[in-house]
């Protein structure tokens, strides 16, 4: 899992990005989705807090399965 410095760093990015594109409502949506579907499924709630489970390999999976 993330330091929290790390994941401020990252909630900061994201948050420029979607004020910038005029898109906070909507990306806040699409996140809050990826969140539950992440919860909802216990195999993919291990596979996102696996330290072992690479940064990049995460990606690739929410670019298959989203």
């Amino acid at each position: 899992m993330l330091s929290k410095s790390v994941a401020r760093r990252y909630a900061a990015a994201f948050f420029e990005l979607a004020q910038e594109r005029n898109q906070l409502g909507e990306m806040e949506v699409q996140l809050q989705n990826l969140v539950a579907d992440i919860n909802a499924n216990r195999e993919l709630k291990r596979i996102f807090y696996h330290r072992l489970v690479k940064e990049n390999d995460k990606k690739i999976i929410v670019k298959d399965i989203f």
